[in-house]
Order: C-alpha cells, then structure tokens, then sequence
C-alpha cells in the first residue's frame, strides 16, 4: 500500500513474501485488514512512515527472521484479536510511532536476544489486554505515555524481565496486569534516567523473578507510586526481593501491597527481602503486608 492508498478494505486473504514482507504500508491511512495472513521473512507487516488510522483485526502477522509487526513513524493504528510473532521481535514500533493500539492480541518472540515486544522513542502507545512472551515482554527505551493494562508479560529468559523502562524514558501506566520475570531478572524494572510520574498499580508479580519490582536512579522530579500490587516472592540461591530500591533520590510511595513468600528455596547464603532500599531517600511505605502463607521457616 503505497502513498494515499486510503479507505481500503483487505479481508480473508493470504500474503506471502519470500524475500520481503506480508504487508507493506507507507503513507497509506484509514485501512481496514480484518482476517488476514501475513507472512515474510523480513516482516510479517510493516506500518512505515505516516500510516495512519489503520485497524489490523483477527489476523496472523509473522515475520520468519524479523518483527511480525514493524511500526515506523505510524501513529494512531489499531490490532485487535490478532497474533504477532518474530524471529527478532513481534511487534517493533519505532521512533515516531505514537498512539497505536494493541488489544486483546498475543505478541510473541522467538529470539533470545530480542523483546517480544519493544518501544524506541513513541508516545502514547498502549498494550491492553493482552499476552506478551519473549526471553524479555515489554521493552521500553526514549519514550513517553506508555500504557499497559489488563495484559499477561511472560520473561522466558533466565535474566528476563516481564517489564523493562530504560533510556530516558518519561511517564508509564502499569495497571491490572500479571508479570513473571527470570530467576536473574525482574517483574518490572525502572532503569536509570526516567522521569515523570510512574504508576504501577493493581498488577500481580508472580513469584520466580530475583525482584518483582526494582527501581534504579531516576531524574529529579519523577514520581513513583507502587499500590494495591500483589507482589509473590521465591527464596532462592541469587538473593531476591519483593520490591528494591537502588539509588532512588526522588522519592517513591509504596502502598498498600501485599508481599508475599509464596514458596521455600536453598539460600545459599544469600538473603530474602520484602522490601530493601539502598542509597534511597523519601520513601514512604505504608499499608503495606507482609506474609509467609505456605512457607514453612
């Protein structure tokens, strides 16, 4: 679909390409593409520069040695009921691509090296109840507004996260979501250098990953509010903790979570934490629980 391709509808179809991709939109806008089969060994589809308003519904996109979906400077799509696998990445979406939309769709990658899905420098994205598996879910560099609700991020990576914000990053939503991170890795992860306001709320953080919430360094005035999470924590042979502070100077409210040691593990010398701050100031931790059910001490 080249430059002004606009208001068309492809449905019911099959595309394939060898050497290529499945789909190939540039400048191309208002598209209907309900139950579809993309194909390509260089994309599944690929949204690029100012293709917009575009619906991809109940289709298959799979790229066998890329993204199963490539968004470049492409804003306000929508995919829906749709699955979206990589041999690097499902869904990539690219400096410039803002307020896109991925509901109830599953997005998959086969690469231990890349996220299943990733977000480089775009606004306003949103993942809503969705599945998201790869070594690491979710990986967010450079970009602002970033919203995730009601969705299920799976880090298959022994060093995963379900949910990585990294790079300058600024504001993100995290709501009613379940995350499982890597014996190594974390549930969420806010790297250093974010900003803005940060709210994680009513999510669950399955227990396996070395922290379920771990948040770094981040820049003067960001806000970050922790509440009504259940976060589920293993003893294990790497240390772990519920929820860990490192270098936070900002500040951060934590309230009202339940932390919970859901199974029993070796130690090998190291230790298990609830909650564990270091270099940090200005938190407050309050309303919080903090319990052993099914562990026997």
């Amino acid at each position: 679909l080249d430059s002004s391709a606009d208001y068309n509808t492809i449905s019911l179809s099959t595309m394939i390409g060898n050497t290529n991709y499945g789909l190939y939109a540039i400048g191309a806008s208002s598209n209907l593409l309900p139950q579809n089969y993309f194909w390509g060994s260089n994309g599944g589809a690929v949204l690029d520069s100012n293709s917009r308003y575009n619906a991809i519904r109940l289709s298959t996109m799979i790229g066998s040695a890329s993204n199963g979906l490539l968004a470049t400077a492409a804003d306000f799509n929508t995919v829906t009921q749709s699955v979206m696998r990589g041999g690097l990445s499902g869904v990539s979406m690219q400096t410039g691509a803002d307020f896109n939309l991925i509901f109830l769709s599953t997005a998959i990658s086969n690469s231990v090296g890349n996220p299943a899905i990733e977000i480089v420098n775009g606004s306003s994205n949103s993942i809503i109840r969705s599945y998201v598996q790869g070594s690491t879910a979710v990986y967010i560099s450079g970009s602002t507004g970033t919203n995730i609700g009601g969705s299920v991020l799976i880090a298959t990576n022994t060093a995963g996260t379900a949910l990585g914000l990294f790079d300058g990053s600024r504001s993100l939503t995290l709501s009613s979501s379940t995350l499982s991170g890597g014996a190594l890795g974390f549930g969420l992860q806010l790297g250093l250098g974010n900003s803005g306001l940060v709210r994680v709320s009513t999510n669950i953080f399955l227990p396996g990953a070395r922290n379920g919430v771990y948040v770094a360094t981040q820049t003067a005035g960001t806000q970050v509010w922790i509440t009504s999470n259940t976060i589920s924590v293993s003893t294990g042979a790497y240390g772990t903790s519920g929820v860990r502070l490192e270098g936070l100077l900002t500040g951060a409210t934590i309230q009202n979570n339940g932390i919970y040691f859901r199974t029993r593990g070796a130690m090998g010398g190291m230790a298990a934490y609830a909650f564990s701050a270091q270099s940090t100031l200005g938190v407050k931790f309050d309303r919080n629980r903090v319990n052993q059910p099914g562990v026997m001490v």
